[in-house]
């Protein structure tokens, strides 16, 4: 394989930090994702199962969701790396 180009991101997204993962049964989750929103509240977010495909995020993670609605969810560090907050 070739070497792929790089890429600078320059999307806004919606985020907020993890602080409460939901319950999960057969690898499907019960229940929303607690993050903070804007002012540092609690908010609960409702997550796709298909947002957990490739694993499940820890507390301190982010939930991140896209000017077009998709929802996913980004490491501490890799998120914290690539984003600035407005």
């Amino acid at each position: 394989m070739g070497q792929l180009a790089d890429w600078k991101c320059h999307k806004v997204v919606k985020a907020g930090k993890i602080i409460m993962l939901p319950m999960e049964r057969d690898g499907q989750p019960i229940g929303p994702v607690v993050v903070q929103d804007a002012n540092g509240a609690d908010c609960g977010v409702d997550m796709p199962a298909t947002a957990f495909a490739r694993g499940w995020p820890s507390v301190g993670d982010y939930i991140v969701i896209y000017e077009d609605g998709y929802k996913s969810w980004s490491p501490a560090k890799a998120f914290e790396d690539g984003y600035t907050r407005k």
